[in-house]
């Protein structure tokens, strides 16, 4: 049994602004009711204090939710969140032929985003917005590369209903290949492995969860070509006033905004504890010139300021 998959998923149910911001509400709204609650038997003041500070707790807590519900609502806290992470990878400009004219991809591998798959539903309603945006933008980019094929990755559920939406777009089905035993992105990489090889590929993931996907792929030792989709600020952030009256009322957009950066961050620092992202590059020591070494040949002892006086009182 994975444990590792598990608890990150339970930490990640946790670890989310709406969440964070109701269990502080929660537990205050508990605390203040326990801090008001007075039996029949006089209490005495060890008791007495106990309630007055589960009162200030609680009081505390609520505030704080609903406080932090509120900053992250609000589009100058989710705008720069969500641009920090789709300002790393730009996509390339399809219409200019120069940046796509040295590119011969084998594939095209589209991560799965979630999906609402049911037999019944019409093929656009299978996929979830995540999942449909991407699609959308490899099927595009099926129509630049007509001898990539394109490779689904993503849970049974997620890989038939894109398969249905792309070839509705007019995808022949003849160049998907499906993979089916990713459960998350971490997975991806490792299943897709034997299938890319050395090949050359593309890789479509929305802009937001573009860093993570590429670090997780490079951790395996492959070489995506990123082509992010699905964006939400880039590359308009910053040309309005955030501080203008409208954006300071809260609103669904930017409180999802905020809950999809939450999770990257939190998948991000999960990877690079877990060892997935690949190893820093190791900074040679440049050559110190030769005025700075010594008779023997070797560098120089570097000279060590001297600290200044202490001074005891």
């Amino acid at each position: 049994m994975d444990y590792g998959f598990w608890l990150k998923k339970a930490v990640s149910l946790y670890i989310h602004p709406l969440t964070i911001a109701m269990e502080a509400i929660t537990f205050g709204v508990v605390l203040i009711g326990f801090s008001r609650r007075r039996s029949k038997k006089a209490s005495g003041p060890r008791a007495e204090k106990i309630r007055r500070l589960a009162g200030d707790i609680g009081v505390g807590l609520t505030i704080f939710g609903v406080f932090f519900l509120f900053l992250c609502s609000i589009k100058p806290v989710a705008d720069p969140l969500i641009f920090a992470l789709e300002k790393q990878y730009p996509p390339p400009r399809t219409e200019h032929t120069s940046e796509m004219a040295g590119l011969r991809p084998a594939f095209i591998v589209v991560l799965a985003g979630g999906a609402r798959f049911d037999p019944d539903k019409p093929p656009t309603s299978q996929p979830s917005y995540e999942t449909g945006a991407r699609v959308l933008e490899g099927v595009r980019l099926s129509r630049f590369f007509p001898d990539a094929k394109v490779v689904f990755t993503g849970s049974p559920n997620e890989n038939e209903a894109m398969t249905r939406f792309a070839g509705a777009l007019g995808l022949d089905t003849d160049r998907i290949v499906n993979e089916t035993e990713s459960r998350d992105t971490k997975d991806h990489p490792v299943m897709l492995k034997p299938i890319l090889g050395e090949s050359e590929f593309l890789l479509v993931t929305s802009g937001s969860h573009m860093p993570r996907a590429v670090g997780l792929f490079e951790g395996q030792g492959l070489k995506p070509i990123p082509f992010a989709c699905d964006f939400w600020v880039w590359p308009r952030f910053g040309e309005e006033n955030p501080y203008e009256p409208k954006n300071m009322i809260p609103r669904m957009e930017a409180l999802e905004m905020t809950h999809k950066a939450f999770h990257e961050y939190l998948g991000i620092a999960w990877a690079k504890w877990a060892g997935q992202f690949p190893a820093p590059p190791s900074v040679p020591i440049a050559e110190l010139p030769s005025g700075d070494l010594g008779s023997g040949g070797s560098p120089a002892a570097t000279a060590v300021p001297e600290r200044p006086p202490v001074i005891e009182l």
